[in-house]
């Protein structure tokens, strides 16, 4: 994530979790409370300003690679969903610790109700419905959404894939995790990585899962 000026990365601050605002907020009041106070005025000010991006800028840094931001495809909500053992599973679970930051869009959205809210899944997976309801909920609260509009034809392929690059590119995005084929083999999207969730979960997050399947 490129941040040029104060302004930026003020607005980006602005997006991360409360708690880590909070967290920010604290560090800086330590650090910059009465250490500038004997100075004139204007000198100060500059003071306060330079140390002030300097440390909005390593703290920033920190909680982004803490909470990375990912776009998982739809594909992998819907295996989290059917299943609570897996890469997909795992990769879920770390978002609601809020290990991750998801980024959703309505396409992802929609495409993932459309698939499991079929009959023959509510007919196979007893609970599946709470499960839908419960993630849905969670999203509501916890996913930044963006409109996630393709902005280029990328997979000829299947162009429906392409919102799933839109929507990482408008979130800013470090990582897409999917299973599809043909966005897999893209290996990366301008600057964003992209991964299968077994890569993802033993990669980034560094997990491991003993029944995979």
């Amino acid at each position: 994530m490129a941040i040029q000026t104060l302004d930026e990365l003020t607005r980006a601050i602005r997006q991360l979790p409360r708690e880590q605002k909070i967290t920010l907020w604290k560090i800086l009041d330590a650090e910059l409370v009465g250490r500038y106070i004997d100075r004139e005025f204007d000198e100060a000010v500059k003071a306060i300003k330079m140390k002030l991006w300097q440390m909005l800028s390593r703290l920033f840094a920190i909680f982004v690679r803490r909470n990375p931001r990912v776009v998982l495809d739809t594909n992998v909500l819907i295996s989290a969903t059917l299943s609570e053992q897996g890469f997909s599973a795992i990769i879920l679970r770390a978002i609601r610790q809020r290990r991750l930051r998801v980024i959703v869009s309505p396409y992802i959205l929609n495409e993932y109700l459309n698939v499991v809210r079929r009959p023959h899944i509510a007919k196979k997976y007893k609970e599946i419905g709470e499960r839908i309801d419960a993630l849905i909920r969670f999203l509501n609260v916890r996913a930044i959404l963006v409109a996630g509009q393709p902005i280029e034809r990328v997979i000829s392929d299947d162009p429906k894939d392409d919102a799933i690059l839109a929507c990482a590119v408008q979130g800013q995005a470090q990582y897409i995790v999917s299973g599809d084929e043909h966005i897999k083999q893209l290996a990366a999207y301008r600057g964003i990585k992209i991964l299968s969730p077994r890569d993802f979960a033993t990669q980034i997050l560094h997990d491991v899962v003993e029944q995979t399947r």
